[in-house]
């Protein structure tokens, strides 16, 4: 049930989070990020969240209509705007950095869309073995 657990196989440290909690995924990743830069090698990261939609021709669909709601109610954007709400930040200024997100995300899609394919002989490209 937990993926997770496979990463004692490869000597690695491994960490089971709330997907849907922004902020503890953030800090179980920068607790991996440290423990890799100071030589303590990778770490394997689950992040525990449900996919509200099929993912594929091959899946086998949605989640219900209640369970979906039940899952919405923990989305972890809304649910990360009500803690900042409840420590004190004002709604414009989350507001305001929702809309700059926004413009971060639209530009880099366009950045996409507008670059080149990469060549065929990238898919060598970052192999180790």
């Amino acid at each position: 049930p937990d993926i997770a657990d496979r990463a004692r196989g490869f000597g690695m440290p491994s960490a089971i989070v709330d997907g849907n909690d922004v902020r503890e995924v953030r800090r179980r990743t920068q607790e991996a990020v440290a423990l890799a830069r100071s030589g303590g090698g990778p770490t394997l990261i689950e992040c525990k969240t449900v996919r509200w939609e099929r993912h594929s021709g091959f899946s086998s669909g949605g989640l219900d209509p209640e369970e979906a709601q039940r899952w919405k109610k923990t989305d972890p954007l809304p649910r990360l705007r009500a803690s900042m709400l409840q420590e004190g930040l004002s709604p414009q200024t989350i507001d305001n950095v929702e809309e700059e997100v926004r413009t971060i995300i639209v530009e880099a899609v366009e950045f996409a869309r507008n670059s080149p394919l990469p060549g065929a002989e990238s898919v060598f490209e970052g192999i180790y073995a």
